[in-house]
């Protein structure tokens, strides 16, 4: 595969594990809504159970388990985006002067002193 950059690879990588997780826990919804619809029906309108509290660890694998994948997917777009905005250690500089006379050079392209008028 031709890649677009030396980062391509990673950024793919990262984007497919979003797109899987993202699809994996759609999938997972879906099928436990399923589930408990056909398992648990209401069998007439009027039947609706008291209100139950569940054991704490449900509430925090359900709580912990998103929060760890979204710091995940963070630190590792983080990372990422450090390693593109680095430069190589054999990349050249420029001063400010130098990008002000490149820019000027771009609109101007004759020196301000040889201007013609109209």
């Amino acid at each position: 595969m031709n890649n677009g950059s030396a980062f391509s690879a990673e950024m793919d990588l990262l984007f497919f594990f979003i797109v899987g997780a993202c699809a994996f826990f759609a999938i997972l919804v879906i099928a436990l809504i399923v589930v408990f619809a056909v398992k648990y029906p209401r069998r007439r309108p009027e039947a609706v159970d008291a209100d139950i509290h569940g054991p704490l660890f449900l509430e925090l694998a359900w709580t912990l388990i998103p929060f760890v994948l979204a710091i995940a997917i963070l630190g590792w777009g983080a990372a990422m985006f450090f390693k593109l905005a680095t430069p190589p250690a054999n990349a050249m500089t420029r001063s400010g002067r130098m990008t002000f006379l490149i820019i000027r050079t771009a609109i101007l392209p004759e020196p301000l002193g040889r201007l013609k008028p109209y």
